[in-house]
């Protein structure tokens, strides 16, 4: 019985840190998307490429990029902060044994830093 129940917390252990990873993992990602695509808005546009920003927001050429980017402003910076909000919360699940702070920096700082910057670029561009 004692078995069962130990092999039961050990797993259940696993599982946390393994669905924490997971959404750490979407999380990250979902910014890395949603960041890039913002970022190259007039590039992809100039190019022809494909931005999924350009395809959900319905960009026309009439609107032109600096009316886009104050169109769709609040909800890109909602979507790259709740992205960064829910990556921390998985993080913090996460019982790194190595490399914790600079892990911490990338994730509280840095990526923070980062979509600050391309914001306030994008808003540059306007």
């Amino acid at each position: 019985m004692f078995a069962v129940m130990l092999s039961e917390l050990v797993t259940a252990g696993a599982e946390t840190s393994k669905i924490a990873f997971k959404h750490l993992g979407y999380h990250i990602g979902r910014w890395l998307y949603l960041i890039d695509a913002y970022d190259d808005i007039e590039k992809d546009l100039k190019h022809r490429s494909y931005n999924p920003l350009v395809l959900r927001f319905a960009y026309t050429p009439k609107e032109g990029t600096e009316a886009f980017r104050k169109r769709i402003d609040e909800d890109i910076r909602f979507n790259l902060y709740y992205s960064l909000s829910e990556a921390s919360n998985a993080f913090e699940l996460i019982d790194f044994k190595k490399n914790r702070n600079l892990l911490e920096n990338i994730i509280y700082s840095g990526l923070k830093k980062k979509t600050e910057y391309v914001l306030a670029k994008g808003a540059a561009t306007e």
